[in-house]
C-alpha cells in the first residue's frame, strides 16, 4: 500500500500502485463502502463525484486540489489501495515542539553559565582587591 501524508490546503497526486494501460476507476472508502470518483477509459473521463477538486493526470493518477482532513482515507485505483493522511495545517508538529524545547533549554544553560562566570569573576576581583597590600577593608 502506498501511503501519502500531506498538510491540509495543499494538493496531492495519488499514483496508481500498478501499471495501467486501459480503463481505470478511482474510488474511495466512505462509510465502509467503496464510492467511485472517476473512471478514465482512453481519452474519456467519467466523473462520478461532483467535487471539482478531483481530476486525473495523463498517467491516470488521481489529483486532489486543496485537500482537507476529511479527504483522509483509503483510495483505490481499480482494486489497488492508496492511503492518504491529511494533517491539519494549524497542528504543531512534534519535531517543531521538540526543537523549541531544546533551544529553550540550551538558552537557559548559556544564560546560567554567563551569570555564574560573571559572579565568580566579580567575586575573584573583589577578593584580589581586598588582599592587596595597603587596602584596609
Amino acid at each position: 500500500i502506498i501511503h501519502q501524508i500531506v498538510e491540509e490546503k495543499t494538493s496531492v497526486t495519488l499514483p496508481c500502485p500498478h501499471a495501467v494501460d486501459r480503463k481505470v476507476t478511482w474510488s474511495r472508502e466512505k462509510d465502509e463502502r467503496k464510492v467511485d470518483i472517476f473512471t478514465v477509459d482512453g481519452d474519456r473521463e467519467i466523473r462520478h463525484d461532483t467535487d471539482r477538486r478531483y481530476s486525473t493526470l495523463a498517467d491516470k493518477s488521481l489529483y486532489i486540489n486543496s485537500v482537507t482532513v476529511s479527504d483522509s482515507g483509503r483510495y483505490f485505483c481499480n482494486e489497488a489501495a492508496v492511503e492518504l493522511t491529511v494533517i491539519p495545517s494549524d497542528a504543531p508538529y512534534l519535531w517543531q515542539t521538540s526543537v523549541r524545547l531544546v533551544i529553550g533549554i540550551l538558552y537557559l544553560i548559556v544564560m546560567i553559565s554567563i551569570i555564574i562566570f560573571t559572579w565568580r569573576k566579580a567575586h575573584q576581583i573583589k577578593k584580589q582587591h581586598a588582599t592587596e597590600p595597603g587596602n584596609d577593608v
